[in-house]
């Protein structure tokens, strides 16, 4: 396979933001019974009591964080040890390719997604609209805070206006 030179920096090493980011998006987003359960089920549906490079990608799939978040929440909990996060150093996109995965989860935001709020807020803020709690015009303002243009001027994914 070949090696990655974007997708991973061994932990410990590389841009402190990013190690920061990467700790932060592990625990944030993945409880510890949660990814308790994936692993067992990962391994015992395998057969085996060791994880490989394609479980560590399923699960950061399944979780919506980098391979680099996955591989240090992993690490940090005792599921991989150094060795094992040494032959983790793959090409990801490559091989979340190969297994039918989507992987704009691996590539950068492009420039129009990267000030953009997904999620809960959006549909609370739709929720508060819909039960009259909000008028359109604070649903609008508080959608443009969200960088949300696309959903207030009903823009496309290339910032043209959509008539559908």
């Amino acid at each position: 396979m070949k090696k990655s030179s974007v997708s991973f920096i061994l932990i410990g090493e590389g841009d402190e933001t990013e190690r920061k980011a990467d700790q932060f998006a592990s625990y944030f987003l993945i409880s510890p019974s949660s990814l308790y359960r994936m692993v067992e089920e990962i391994r015992e549906n395998a057969n085996r009591t060791h994880l490989e490079v394609e479980d560590i990608i399923k699960l950061g799939q399944f979780y919506g964080i980098s391979h680099k978040a996955m591989l240090y929440r992993l690490r940090n909990d005792g599921y991989l040890d150094a060795e094992e996060i040494k032959n983790m150093d793959i090409s990801v996109i490559e091989t979340a390719s190969r297994l039918g995965y989507d992987t704009s989860l691996y590539r950068p935001l492009s420039e129009s997604k990267k000030e953009m709020v997904l999620g809960h807020y959006i549909k609370s803020t739709e929720q508060l609209l819909e039960n009259n709690r909000i008028s359109q015009g604070k649903y609008e303002e508080l959608l443009l805070d969200a960088f949300r243009y696309d959903i207030v001027y009903g823009l496309d994914e290339e910032g043209e206006l959509s008539f559908d």
